[in-house]
């Protein structure tokens, strides 16, 4: 035992002085872009997984050089600071201090501001998450990309789906998401994977934020300021055991600018081809660093008209009862106007040698109106929506380095959304507002230590431990004048959690192995407990490979668990209408079955009192590609993933994707497709009390029906309930290859996302349906391709937009809907800082989006929805649209 002990005494030293290898003897990749000195010295630290340390002071007024090649890290620190008037000096294993040349005074590393590096996809500080698929996208490509706000921007990722809640849905949202019908205040939220917007995580500086909507079920990503943005974090790989639930598809990170020093105006305006969708931005950022600390301060207005159905000639329109097809193209609005204002503030400041503070906080104020028409039989009138939504989001953490390599953080965030959405029915002269009301807030607290563990054989092992709370509260309620308000949820919950990952260098440079230059395997474990849903431990395990130099093998699997929004869990706006089968089913040029005919149908909407947990596990493998030399820059990576969502929250899932009213035949002939309870013909009395027993709304009556009589039918399709399952895999592609040549630097790049499946089933009774390929629905082929030349400050980027073609539904005759192709196109110049005075730090930015103005293909209207031959979820009514930005920087 005594020689043993002393053995593994022996072989720990000896890792340990592997793992402690001087930073300079390690030669690594880099990809860094010529750019201002401290964004460029943090860029090459995170790459090079090192400390570098510059003062603001220093920084102020200088650029760093591009470092593209692999390199030891002392030498790419020569590259990025050569002929800048900078210097770099080791002062430690890992850690290097840049000063100014001729500056004897440096800095000590205690009083030097430097950038907290944070990853999305782990919680081990300064180590990037290789074993899952993350993309990242900086303020480059937000510019180049023609996007004027963070929504556009997210709608144009290929792993985003354009369904669900967004501000192209109607105002009564789209078939196949019952959330969207919540969207009161006119918001978009992400959606990765199509799997709703409640299955993606939206983070805004590693933070959560409230959620918004009726029922409080996504985050709205149009209250994030573009201008404010400095980089976007796309994790697309199931989450929860590194942030807790909601991360079932993927996880959005968006990080504020921090490093800037000065001052900077943009303006810009935006319109269509007819003119008729003006569209304005406008931002001021002011920044100032010193030696301990920096403030930066960004305001940012935004304003753009309505788009109305009679702006876009090419969709058709559709009568409605009492109206002519002008007036319905008059008052159908394709997207709401909007007026918003947003103000961002982040500060940081070394307290101590050891102690560090930071806070930001974000708030928005966004105001929006569209209109729409309702019609029964002959009669109709125009209906208004003006909302008004406020977020706040706040955040103050400490940062105490309790050694050299650890240290731990303590975190406080508070987040806040209201709005209110004043409807008003035009049926008079003086119309009688509706007002919606809803208040969602979110206060948290985290604690967190992360660093270096012990040594390994293959490098130093790292670790992450953590503590979580957070309460939420919701409540939703409307009235009217003169009525009670009608309470449609109130409810809170709290959430503790415990958390921990470790990353294990199993095989490194010290002993890399034929075949295997590394190998490292990284855990991570959550748990968390929930005041109304109880419990739920979840983790991943991710492992990377890399047989030889610049190609990694990659895959992870992990669990998630998401409990219903508090919209969903505390609802109390269950409604029931009844109709004359016959006469609804000729309003949807259906036919009923004479069986049914003279029968009146009673549908329930709302949710399933016995609500339980999403779950859903999720598989990655993968690989990537890399290749780097002095001229050029190639990466391709190839992921293919399979997420397994169960009891999933939605609507009964109906064949053929044909109405729920419609789907009552069905039933009728095969029963087997839906599960039992959705639909009962010739229900008994206690049945239709015990249908009736959640709804809290009066009833709505329509086609000749006037009371709770003669009900041959009970329609739950339509009621809010756990689905047995929903399974999706596929494969993204993304490829980047950049090359300098003569005429400049050109690059290509590819971002690709092909579904293989998509299947929705209802439970464990029913066969599956696959919404896959038909309308409103996710479709197979999703691209976006580009290429760009850059040579001083002149650049240009190409990108090319293609969705596959898809159906009506699954059915092998039905109508087929045309595949979509555009094209944007964007063009920016910077004037050389050897310009006139008055010149220095000007840009001019030009976009054209969808500069060929192709219509989006041709599908069935949808009067009930207000959908008119336009599917908003794969294609949008813009057209093309022109856009040119002018910033100055001071």
């Amino acid at each position: 035992m005594h020689t043993f002990r002393h053995a593994l005494l022996g072989a720990a030293a000896i890792s340990a002085t592997l793992a402690a290898a001087p930073a300079w003897a390690q030669t690594k990749s880099f990809d860094v872009p010529a750019q201002p000195a401290a964004s460029g010295v943090a860029a090459l630290a995170r790459q090079a997984d090192v400390q570098i340390l510059i003062s603001a002071t220093d920084a102020r007024g200088r650029s760093v050089n591009a470092v593209r090649g692999a390199y030891p890290v002392s030498e790419a620190i020569e590259r990025l600071l050569a002929g800048t008037g900078l210097s770099a000096r080791l002062t430690g294993p890992q850690t290097w201090v840049v000063t100014a040349a001729g500056n004897a005074q440096v800095a000590p590393a205690s009083t030097t501001q430097v950038e907290e590096v944070v990853v999305t996809g782990t919680r081990i500080r300064g180590m990037a998450p290789e074993s899952s698929p993350v993309q990242v996208f900086d303020r480059a490509d937000l510019e180049a990309s023609g996007a004027t706000t963070t929504e556009q921007f997210i709608r144009q990722l290929p792993q985003n789906f354009g369904g669900g809640s967004t501000e192209f849905s109607s105002a009564r949202g789209v078939p196949n998401d019952v959330n969207s019908a919540s969207n009161l205040g006119d918001g978009t939220g992400a959606n990765l994977r199509g799997l709703g917007s409640r299955g993606t995580l939206t983070l805004l500086d590693g933070h959560r934020l409230a959620p918004s909507s009726f029922i409080g079920d996504f985050v709205d990503l149009s209250m994030i300021p573009a201008s404010a943005i400095q980089r976007v974090e796309v994790l697309t790989d199931g989450a929860s055991a590194l942030y807790g639930a909601d991360a079932v598809a993927g996880v959005m990170n968006f990080m504020l600018r921090k490093d800037f020093d000065g001052s900077e105006t943009a303006v810009r305006y935006g319109n269509d081809s007819r003119g008729a969708y003006p569209e304005y931005r406008f931002s001021q950022t002011l920044g100032k660093s010193w030696s301990s600390g920096n403030v930066l301060a960004a305001y940012e207005l935004y304003d753009r008209d309505h788009l109305a159905l009679a702006d876009r000639p090419f969709l058709p329109g559709f009568p409605a009862g009492g109206l002519t097809r002008e007036q319905a193209r008059e008052w159908l609005d394709l997207t709401p106007s909007q007026h918003r204002q947003s103000g961002v503030i982040v500060a940081n400041q070394s307290l101590t040698p050891r102690l560090r503070i930071g806070f930001s906080g974000l708030y928005s104020d966004r105001k929006s109106d569209r209109q729409y028409y309702q019609s029964s039989n002959s009669t109709a009138y125009r209906q208004t929506n003006a909302a008004d939504s406020k977020t706040l989001s706040t955040n103050l953490g400490l940062t105490y380095d309790l050694t050299s390599s650890w240290n731990v953080k303590f975190d406080t965030s508070y987040s806040a959304v209201d709005y209110r959405s004043d409807y008003r029915y035009f049926t008079t002269a003086s119309p009688t507002p509706i007002l919606y009301d809803m208040s969602s807030k979110l206060l948290s607290f985290d604690m967190q230590a992360s660093g270096d563990l012990i040594g390994v054989f293959g490098g130093m092992a790292k670790a992450a431990i953590g503590t979580h709370f957070r309460r939420e509260d919701f409540f939703a309620q409307s009235g009217s004048s003169g009525k009670a308000p009608s309470i449609f949820a109130d409810g809170a919950r709290e959430v503790s959690a415990i958390f921990g990952e470790l990353l294990i260098p199993l095989v490194g440079p010290q002993n890399a192995l034929p075949g295997v230059k590394r190998l490292d395997l990284n855990i991570a474990s959550r748990r968390e407990d929930y005041s109304d849903f109880g419990s739920s431990t979840n983790a991943k395990v991710g492992v990377l490979w890399s047989p030889i130099d610049g190609v990694k093998l990659r895959g992870s699997y992990g669990t998630s668990f998401a409990p219903p929004a508090l919209g969903r869990a505390f609802d109390q706006g269950a409604a029931a209408s009844v109709s004359g089968y016959a006469g609804i089913m000729r309003a949807l040029g259906q036919t009923p079955l004479p069986a049914l005919a003279s029968v009146n149908s009673l549908a329930i909407g709302g949710t399933d009192p016995n609500l339980k947990p999403e779950t859903s596990s999720t598989l990655t493998i993968g690989t990537d590609y890399e290749r780097r030399s002095e001229a050029s820059f190639w990466k391709t990576s190839i992921t293919y993933y399979a997420i397994d969502f169960r009891n999933r929250l939605g609507r009964t899932p109906i064949p053929g994707n044909i109405h729920y009213i419609a789907a009552a035949n069905l039933a009728y002939t095969n029963p087997d497709l839906f599960p039992t309870g959705v639909f009962i013909f010739n229900p008994t009395t206690d049945q239709i009390a015990s249908a009736m027993s959640a709804v809290h709304q009066p009833v709505s009556y329509y086609f000749g029906a006037s009371s709770l009589s003669n009900i041959g039918i009970v329609n739950t399709a339509l009621v809010v309930r756990n689905l047995a399952s929903v399974a999706t895999s596929g494969l993204d592609i993304s490829s980047k290859y950049s090359r300098e040549f003569a005429i400049g630097e050109v690059t290509v790049g590819l971002n690709l996302n092909y579904i293989l499946k998509f299947d929705q089933q209802a439970a464990s009774t029913t066969a599956k349906v696959s919404t896959l390929n038909t309308l409103y629905n996710p479709v197979d082929l999703q691209l976006r391709g580009n290429l760009g030349w850059r040579k001083g400050g002149l650049s240009a980027n190409l990108f090319v937009n293609y969705i596959d073609a898809y159906r009506v539904t699954d059915a092998a005759d039905s109508a087929k809907i045309d595949s979509w192709t555009t094209a944007d196109l964007s063009l920016s110049y910077r004037i050389p800082d050897a310009s006139p005075v008055w010149l220095r730090g000007v840009a001019v930015n030009l976009s054209v989006t969808n500069a060929l103005n192709e219509k989006p293909p041709a599908v069935p209207a949808d009067a009930g929805y207000r959908l008119p031959g336009l599917d908003p979820t794969n294609a949008t009514p813009l057209g093309r649209l022109f856009a040119v930005e002018l910033r100055k920087t001071f």
